[in-house]
């Protein structure tokens, strides 16, 4: 299966590691200013790591490639600008950001019912070691949205959360793709996510 990375700066070896493991995945990387449009379709995944904006061209690129049935994962840019991550996400019908948060926090539920990890485990210790987050961004809770929390902080904020938009998905996690603001990359519930 054919994986776009879209990347702001340098490829992500979590991604890397990911799904070049297996070779049922195959991981193409691009720079966010070198996408070719006409080939969004050909990815049933695409990845969005750490864009500091995204132009409103790729935007509506994007909005019609989940509206037909893509499936779009966006793990942000922690030092962004906030005001285009938010039109960005506004285009898709997800919670919007709200501001990023500096203090470590852990997740403390993970949503078992998910097709994501539905069949993932076969029991779940009741002191489960999920991810801790050093600095996030913490995401509007709109009641208008269709998010389907898979992974949330304390007081049902959002650490990634599925929506569906027409035919697609958009999934937004509010880490990025790096070891440095959360151990999420490290964690053994990575793997599944991606997949």
């Amino acid at each position: 299966m054919p994986v776009l990375a879209v990347n702001e700066q340098s490829t992500s070896p979590f991604l890397q590691a990911v799904y070049r493991a297996d070779p049922f995945f195959r991981l193409d990387n691009t720079s966010s200013g070198n996408i070719n449009y006409s080939s969004l379709r050909d990815y049933p995944l695409i990845v969005l790591n750490n864009l500091n904006s995204v132009s409103s061209g790729l935007a509506q690129q994007l909005q019609e490639y989940v509206r037909n049935g893509g499936t779009l994962m966006v793990f942000p840019s922690l030092t962004a600008d906030l005001a285009s991550l938010t039109s960005f996400l506004q285009i898709l019908g997800t919670d919007v950001p709200e501001k990023i948060v500096g203090e470590e926090t852990k997740v403390v539920n993970i949503n078992l019912q998910h097709p994501v990890f539905k069949d993932v485990f076969e029991g779940i210790p009741k002191d489960i070691d999920l991810p801790i987050a050093k600095k996030f961004i913490q995401y509007s809770n709109k009641s208008r949205t269709t998010k389907q929390s898979l992974l949330e902080f304390t007081g049902r904020r959002s650490f990634l959360s599925q929506y569906n938009l027409e035919k697609g998905k958009v999934f937004l996690s509010a880490v990025s793709l790096d070891a440095e603001v959360s151990n999420f990359v490290q964690h053994s519930i990575f793997v599944p996510v991606m997949y």
